[in-house]
């Protein structure tokens, strides 16, 4: 997780930084507590082999979410005013 909060300062500007940290714990929360129930149901549902497949559907297409990230220019960082 500390290399995920080292890609978001560089991803979100520093005043809207606390509501995305709100809105990622939230969500780790939630995931915790709904993720197995949900899994347990997809898993009762269609079985064991056609589970692990909407799995690798689901990490496919965070992978190409992730490529579409756009690499922060020289030029945007000597606007940023961040102080270390």
């Amino acid at each position: 997780m500390p290399s995920a909060f080292a890609f978001w300062a560089q991803l979100i500007r520093k005043k809207y930084l606390l509501m995305l940290l709100h809105g990622n714990t939230s969500t780790w929360q939630l995931g915790a507590v709904m993720g197995p129930a949900v899994a347990g149901f997809v898993y009762a549902m269609v079985g064991f082999s056609f589970s692990y497949l909407i799995i690798a559907g689901i990490i496919a297409f965070a992978v190409i979410l992730v490529m579409f990230i756009k690499k922060k220019t020289q030029a945007r960082y000597n606007d940023a005013k961040f102080t270390v």
